[in-house]
């Protein structure tokens, strides 16, 4: 975490320094809803949750060896009844989110 604060503190850190992340965000536990347990099945079967160096962009959006934030949370907003209006909405804030970060 120090580590981590230290970096965002730099000047433009969001796009020129890494930060250290988890690469599997949950143990292979009885997810809490049902709806996650699609989720875990996809993105959490890597037993090994090390550590390592990622850009926000790779946090947020993905890259090869992780699945990113936003993908994560799209399966598994497509897992839950959430209406048209909504769903749009919380669309826009992800693309806003997604484009910040790259």
């Amino acid at each position: 975490v120090d580590e981590n604060m230290q970096s965002a503190q730099k000047r433009d850190a969001v796009r020129h320094e890494k930060f250290h992340f988890r690469k599997c965000l949950s143990t292979m536990k009885t997810p809490e809803t049902p709806c996650m347990a699609s989720v875990q099945k996809s993105f959490f079967q890597d037993n090994e949750c090390e550590h390592r160096l990622m850009t926000i962009n790779e946090i947020i959006n993905g890259s090869n060896e992780f699945a990113g934030l936003l993908r994560i949370i799209q399966d598994y907003l497509s897992n839950l009844e959430v209406d048209a209006d909504t769903r749009c909405t919380i669309n826009q804030y992800l693309n806003l989110i997604s484009k910040r970060a790259a």
